[in-house]
């Protein structure tokens, strides 16, 4: 009886946390996407962040919001707030996110922030990966 409990354990764990090749599956939060899109236009830099945030938290859900954060990420003159605006769109996948490429495309070069450029390098690796500056990354 002893040596069955631990087995029992481990099987309960990785039923509890899923155990495929693309680990855990993320639920989208419950986000008022018209009500973050309205703080978007906000004055306040650290009220659009914050709206970003809750957009990425979103995941496919703030679909609706993705010309938003794509004109954020070309034009906000705070970096965090278009690095976040970067990241809310890679977190929406690569079916929602495919209509970023061309903007992505365009700013990479333009940006001069690194944190922004990482999620705009990572956003076009993710949409079209043998596209993107470096291409794919090769097999051994």
């Amino acid at each position: 009886m002893k040596n069955i409990f631990p087995f029992f354990l481990i099987v309960g764990l990785l039923a509890g946390t899923g155990c495929s090749d693309s680990g855990p599956v993320e639920t989208a939060a419950d986000i008022d996407v018209p009500a973050l899109l309205e703080e978007l236009k906000s004055s306040d830099s650290s009220v659009r962040f914050t709206a970003c945030v809750s957009l990425s938290e979103g995941l496919h859900t703030a679909a609706p919001a993705l010309d938003a954060l794509i004109e954020l990420v070309k034009t906000d003159k705070d970096a965090k707030v278009r690095e976040m605006a970067g990241y809310a769109i890679y977190r929406m996948g690569e079916e929602v996110a495919m209509p970023a490429l061309p903007m992505v495309k365009e700013r990479f070069d333009k940006e001069r922030v690194a944190g922004v450029r990482a999620v705009l390098f990572n956003l076009w690796g993710m949409l079209e990966l043998e596209t993107r500056p470096g291409g794919a990354p090769t097999q051994p």
